[in-house]
């Protein structure tokens, strides 16, 4: 049986004055030295495919106690509707069941039945919230830009207060 990397690299046979004892070995020592290749291109590959993986996964936790909005699913794959709410409810997490799955409660404290997935979940902010988990210079101006927009300020200075601090 013909593997793939068989077909890809032909060895190099002389047989001129050697007999099948030392032929049979100088073919299973290229065999090894081939598939060493192969392997070493195989982690290397894995490699590559997990950080791939691991850059388009990213797995946030959720703690109980956050307050968060549940897409409404029923909406998605219908015809009109684009009036509708994305999102559903204000919900907060009451039990983190590992692996991705939540349990949620209402405002009135009723306890939901199904477990909720964490795509489904969208981390529900209060107007002039910001979010700290940045490095600290973006934290500083999201503090200047939200502070600006509490006061009033008219467009113009806030864009210039903006691009004064980048």
């Amino acid at each position: 049986m013909r593997l793939p990397i068989d077909s890809e690299i032909s060895p190099p046979i002389h047989t001129s004055g050697k007999n099948c004892d030392e032929l049979v070995n100088e073919l299973l020592v290229y065999r090894e030295s081939v598939f060493k290749k192969a392997t070493e291109k195989i982690k290397d590959s894995q490699i590559q495919q997990k950080e791939t993986y691991d850059r388009k996964h990213v797995t946030e936790e959720l703690s109980v106690g956050t307050s968060v909005l549940l897409e409404n699913s029923a909406q998605k794959g219908r015809k009109g509707g684009t009036l509708q709410e994305l999102f559903r409810g204000n919900y907060t997490i009451s039990e983190n069941l590992g692996k991705g799955l939540y349990r949620l409660k209402n405002d009135d404290g009723k306890i939901l039945k199904n477990k909720i997935n964490i795509k489904r979940l969208k981390v529900c902010r209060k107007r002039g919230e910001i979010d700290c988990s940045r490095n600290e210079t973006d934290t500083k101006k999201a503090k200047v830009i939200v502070q600006l927009y509490l006061e009033n300020c008219n467009f113009y200075n806030l864009v210039y207060c903006i691009c004064a601090d980048m």
